[in-house]
């Protein structure tokens, strides 16, 4: 991985980046989870002690339930401490409690130094160090996301991701502070280098999608459901390079992931069209502002349940309404659900079945019509990698034009810490 240093600033200069780098919170198969991990990294070369350092859990209510002090500890130069239960590989600090200490469902784990923190004290991102928001069931908690890791989905623990190994969340995109999205799922390594790879996750139950075609028109942005009517569904593409392009060897399928076989049930070539350079050709209904190209329908053109878009290049391959989904010439693809009642099942082996066809190694994205008042979209932000789940985010909808990312939360190139 490609690290940054951080540097906390006290009375007097301290190297001291220490960040969270992984997370473990579930066991495949097993009726207690008492493997249960947290993993800290030192970014800097030289050992920190952690006195003044504390972790904090935090659930949805935004109370503090679990905490853990540090003082005493030391972590070595870009080395790790591991926080567990006993019997966890590597591990230092360990949780006194047998079964399940980090809850599953809408948690936090928040690093702070320099400040007192207690049980059921409301968190906040006050001397702040790192923070990691995560759900095991596709669930973001607005108010928790917005206090600790604003503009961001939750990391999803899917603990069916992997199917001999157990996964864990592992930062692989980078050393930023308080960023959901540079984590990702990949085989379990407390105490050792993250075992990250290009674009996807760890080992996956089979080989992730390479795209089979040209890479600089990826699918962008996707708003599948929407308040009232479905009206305002669309699909954006944008393109990577500094040229206008031909769309003429493009088609869009729209798969049915909740079949017992996944099929396609539209398929939209874009013969004829172009898109400019460094541009978005967006594909809507007659409502949506800036749309290209309009669907046939006047609206729920794109379904709610368990479903995914993809983009193909080339015509070698006769595309229609009704065959199963095929890989062959695919440069991109998404697959999403907006229906929380899917998520229930999202260990089902039909989900399963559906994503290891389409986007194996990734996992499923919620759009949850419930994230913000507006009308909100799965957006690219970051990473313009093909077939990269983790790089979507639920933002305001912007068909068309820059998505609303803003900024990868803040690098702790500097963090003030005290006076």
């Amino acid at each position: 991985m490609q690290l940054l240093v951080a540097v906390l600033c006290l009375v007097s200069f301290v190297n001291g980046g220490v960040l969270i780098n992984e997370v473990n919170t579930e066991v495949p198969g097993a009726s207690v989870n008492n493997a249960q991990y947290i993993e800290l990294y030192n970014t800097d070369s030289e050992d920190v002690v952690l006195n003044n350092y504390s972790i904090a859990l935090v659930g949805s209510n935004e109370k503090i339930y679990k905490v853990f002090y540090l003082d005493d500890y030391t972590i070595k130069g870009n080395g790790y401490l591991v926080l567990g239960h006993d019997g966890v590989k590597n591990v230092m600090l360990v949780f006194k409690d047998d079964g399940a200490v980090i809850r599953v469902q809408v948690n936090a784990i928040v690093l702070y130094y320099g400040r007192k923190i207690w049980l059921r004290q409301t968190a906040s991102s006050a001397l702040m160090v790192d923070a990691i928001v995560h759900d095991n069931g596709g669930r973001n908690d607005v108010g928790l996301l917005a206090l600790l890791t604003p503009q961001q989905n939750a990391v999803h623990e899917d603990s069916d991701f992997l199917q001999s190994d157990d996964e864990s969340m592992s930062r692989c995109g980078g050393t930023t502070q308080a960023a959901n999205y540079q984590f990702t799922l990949a085989v379990s390594t407390p105490g050792e280098v993250n075992d990250c790879t290009t674009g996807v996750t760890g080992r996956p139950r089979i080989a992730p999608v390479e795209a089979q075609g040209p890479t600089d028109i990826i699918i962008n942005e996707v708003e599948a459901d929407n308040p009232k009517q479905d009206e305002q569904e669309f699909i954006e593409l944008k393109n990577l390079g500094a040229m206008e392009k031909s769309l003429d060897q493009y088609t869009l399928v729209l798969y049915a992931g909740n079949r017992a076989t996944p099929s396609a049930y539209n398929v939209i070539p874009l013969t004829g069209q172009t898109i400019g350079a460094n541009g978005y050709f967006v594909i809507g209904s007659s409502q949506v502002p800036n749309a290209d190209m309009n669907f046939a329908q006047a609206k729920n053109n794109l379904q709610n349940q368990i479903a995914g878009v993809a983009l193909y290049y080339g015509k070698e391959t006769p595309f229609n309404i009704g065959m199963p989904v095929t890989k062959i010439n695919m440069v991109d693809a998404i697959a999403y659900t907006t229906r929380s009642s899917t998520l229930k099942g999202y260990k089902g082996q039909k989900l399963q079945n559906f994503m290891n066809l389409f986007v194996p190694g990734q996992t499923l994205i919620f759009e949850d019509p419930a994230h913000t008042k507006e009308n909100e979209s799965m957006s690219r932000c970051f990473f313009t990698d093909s077939f990269r789940s983790n790089s979507y985010q639920l933002l305001a909808a912007t068909p068309g034009k820059l998505n609303a990312c803003g900024y990868p939360p803040k690098s702790i190139d500097k963090v003030i810490i005290g006076g």
